[in-house]
């Protein structure tokens, strides 16, 4: 039964090697709409895997299905512009965790496809929050991801 589910799911796609894409992060005040300066934003690629019911060593969740992300994570930091330069896994979902001083941190997901951002492009911002949550400190940001505009060679 598992060997078909894994056989079922790498059909869906989800098994898909990857390779680095160059993209650019684009982090901003949600209020102002200027760009940030010097926040820090963190990516960590994800990795299709197997629930299982039985323990493993390593107390993972279960087996990985999937080859693994290239990177599997990075990091960059904001310039003048509010961009950071960084390299993102294709093929996969991606969590983005940005926090800057004097700022509320963001976290968001996007995808990547074979060629560049397939979800994620648009400004996006901080989701609902419980009733129950308190409210975040600091100003909220959002972030957006593109790919570098290339020269055209004429």
């Amino acid at each position: 039964m598992k060997r078909w589910l894994a056989i079922v799911l790498a059909g869906l796609g989800g098994c898909t090697a990857s390779h680095p894409i160059q993209t650019q992060v684009h982090v901003r005040c949600v209020a102002t709409g200027a760009p940030v300066e010097g926040a820090t934003v963190r990516a960590l690629a994800g990795t299709l895997f197997l629930p299982t019911q039985q323990p493993t060593l390593g107390m993972a969740p279960g087996e990985t299905i999937g080859p693994t992300p290239d990177p599997a994570a990075s990091a960059g930091r904001t310039d003048a512009q509010g961009i950071a330069h960084m390299p993102l896994a294709s093929n996969r979902p991606i969590t983005l965790r940005i926090e800057a001083p004097g700022c509320a941190p963001l976290a968001i997901r996007i995808e990547m496809d074979a060629h560049g951002v397939a979800r994620g492009a648009l400004w996006t911002a901080a989701g609902p929050r419980p009733p129950s949550a308190p409210p975040p400190e600091g100003r909220p940001l959002e972030a957006r991801v593109t790919r570098p505009v290339q020269p055209r060679v004429r």
